[in-house]
């Protein structure tokens, strides 16, 4: 996936990738250790400058969430895919507050009015 920046008026969603490190994946050798995860934070640090990532945060040792904005689910996919095998990556969709009241009032208005 190329880095891109984000195109002026394009829908674009939230979602919440969570990751930690697949320690079996990771070299023994610790300099090659030290320069892999070099590229991995330049690499973040390309998306966020991209407009991708909009933030991130570590939760512990090789583990953290990030919130990223893409047109769609399949492009987050790819975007964590980039990171496979040497990570674990679960994503989520993310709905605004207001659109979960909408989602959430009208489906029960209608099981009232039943």
């Amino acid at each position: 996936m190329m880095i891109t920046a984000r195109k002026e008026n394009e829908r674009m969603t939230k979602y919440l990738i969570s990751f930690k490190v697949n320690p079996s994946k990771q070299p023994d050798d610790p300099k090659i250790l030290y320069e892999m995860t070099k590229a991995v934070f330049a690499g973040g640090d390309a998306l966020m400058e991209a407009g991708v990532i909009t933030h991130s945060w570590g939760t512990g040792p090789g583990a953290g969430i990030l919130i990223v904005e893409l047109p769609s689910y399949e492009e987050a996919f790819k975007l964590s895919t980039r990171f496979w095998p040497g990570m674990s990556m679960e994503i989520q969709e993310l709905i605004a507050w207001d659109k979960v009241q909408e989602i959430v009032l009208s489906v029960q208005k209608e099981a009232a009015e039943r």
